[in-house]
């Protein structure tokens, strides 16, 4: 009798992720649905009801604003040329040696 509570106990401390291996007719899937069918003569037809569509929202008043600026030009690479990409970085690790001097200061003070 303690054998099958001790058994049951033990079946439900698995913690395995369920997979095709793991379950009698488990089929996982990707998530997708099918948009059509499979023809007689290898082509797919598809079902426009089956088709996701989503509904973009009117998005004028929105206080969040976009990754890209809506005035940016497109088709514009912006490059930088080598002496002024080491310029910039020089200006950057000076600037970084000035705050850990400043911040050392501070802490002996």
């Amino acid at each position: 009798m303690t054998f099958g509570v001790i058994k049951a106990i033990y079946r439900g401390a698995k913690r395995t992720p369920m997979n095709t291996k793991r379950g009698h007719n488990y089929y996982k899937g990707t998530g997708s649905g099918s948009m059509g069918w499979h023809t007689k003569r290898g082509g797919y037809k598809i079902d426009p009801k089956k088709v996701r569509t989503y509904v973009v929202p009117n998005l004028t008043d929105c206080p969040y604003l976009p990754y890209v600026e809506p005035k940016a030009k497109r088709g514009i690479k912006y490059t930088i040329d080598t002496d002024k990409y080491l310029e910039l970085a020089n200006k950057y690790v000076k600037k970084i040696s000035e705050n850990k001097l400043m911040i050392a200061n501070e802490a002996k003070n």
